[in-house]
């Protein structure tokens, strides 16, 4: 359906855009929900109004590598609209998410020229950057997987070491050490096989 004028107000929509009368669509998205993959690539350009999103891929043997897990991300297709190609990751929700939905068509042939959403689409980028080179370059990995569980899980409970491991782009021998790591310093403590909880 067409967003509101209240959602358009609400969420400031129009001060991504100098262009008037583009055609969009609002949308939800349930946590687990797919956005976007290699096999299933979207036709929209995809803003979020709020929510978190997760990006990953898939190794040739099925398992998980994390690119990241972004909670200020505000395009989904970006990429793809620089590029012109099909995306090579998979984007799934990682909350609850609202937004709005915008032909990638149109976006080439009218917004293309829009300051507005070029510097929308320029912040964003920056932003799945900066994101992508913290994680990788200045968190060491005690830290990572701390404020996974911190930020992450729910009660500070978790669940799938294995998921979780792949999720945060580390082995999961390097995961389980950690784990044992933060049980000895009573940081966590292990609930039953693959199951951990934050000390409160």
């Amino acid at each position: 359906m067409k967003p509101s004028k209240e959602i358009l107000e609400k969420y400031n929509i129009h001060d991504y855009f100098t262009t008037l009368d583009i055609p969009m669509e609002l949308k939800t998205y349930q946590k687990g929900d797919l956005l976007v993959s290699p096999q299933f690539p979207s036709e929209n350009m995809i803003i979020l109004l709020y929510g978190t999103i997760h990006i990953y891929g898939i190794h040739e043997d099925g398992s998980y590598y994390s690119v990241t897990i972004h909670e200020k991300c505000k395009v989904v297709g970006d990429i793809e609209f620089v590029n012109g190609k099909h995306p090579s990751d998979f984007v799934e929700a990682d909350s609850e998410i609202l937004a709005i939905e915008i032909p990638m068509p149109y976006c080439r042939n009218v917004l293309s020229n829009d300051v507005k959403f070029l510097n929308l689409l320029l912040k964003s980028l920056v932003s799945k950057m900066e994101k992508n080179f913290y994680q990788e370059k200045y968190i060491n990995l005690e830290d990572k997987v701390l404020r996974y569980l911190q930020s992450e899980c729910e009660n500070g409970i978790l669940t799938d070491v294995g998921i979780v491991a792949n999720k945060l782009h580390i082995s999961r021998r390097q995961f389980q050490r950690i784990l044992k790591k933060f049980c000895d310093q009573g940081t966590i403590e292990k609930l039953q096989k693959g199951r951990y909880q934050l000390k409160k």
